[in-house]
C-alpha cells in the first residue's frame, strides 16, 4: 500500500479541486476576452470603464496572464495532488493583488461604476487567498505530495 492510498482525500476536495479549474478556466475565457477587445467591442461599456480598458497598461496585462496561467496550474496541481499548487497558488495570489490593487485605485468614483466594479476585485483576492490556504491544509493533511 502506498503513502498516497494511505491518506485518502474526501469528496469536498475533489469538489473544491474541480472548482477551482472551472473558475480558473472562465479566467482564462475573461483574459482572452479582454486582450482581444476591439474598438467596437468597448463601445458596449459605459464610458468611464471604456477610458480604464483604453488606458490599460501592458505590464498590467503580464500581470493578468500570471493571474490566470498561475491559477491554471495551481488547479491542475491540486488535482493531480501535487504540491507544487501551493507555490503557483501563492503567485497567481500576489498577481491577483497587484492587478486589483490597480483596478480598485483607477476607480477614483463609484458614481461612474456599477457595485461589481468594486466587489468583484474583492471576491476574487479572497478566492486566491481561499486556494492559497486550501493548499496549504491539503498540505498539512497528506492529500498532496
Amino acid at each position: 500500500m502506498s503513502k498516497r492510498d494511505t491518506f485518502r482525500v474526501p469528496i469536498w476536495f475533489w469538489m473544491i479541486a474541480i472548482f477551482s479549474l472551472i473558475w480558473n478556466l472562465t479566467a482564462i475565457g475573461a483574459f482572452v476576452g479582454q486582450m482581444s477587445f476591439s474598438q467596437t467591442s468597448l463601445l458596449a461599456f459605459p464610458v468611464p470603464e471604456q477610458e480604464l480598458l483604453k488606458e490599460y497598461p501592458t505590464w498590467l496585462e503580464v500581470v493578468y496572464a500570471v493571474v490566470v496561467f498561475a491559477g491554471i496550474l495551481g488547479s491542475l496541481g491540486l488535482l493531480l495532488r501535487k504540491k507544487w499548487a501551493k507555490p503557483l497558488f501563492i503567485l497567481s495570489l500576489v498577481a491577483i493583488v497587484v492587478q486589483m490593487s490597480y483596478n480598485l485605485i483607477s476607480i477614483t468614483s463609484l458614481e461612474n461604476f456599477s457595485p461589481e466594479a468594486v466587489i468583484l476585485p474583492i471576491f476574487i483576492m479572497f478566492s486566491g487567498l481561499f486556494y492559497v490556504f486550501f493548499s496549504n491544509y491539503s498540505i498539512k493533511r497528506n492529500w498532496l505530495e
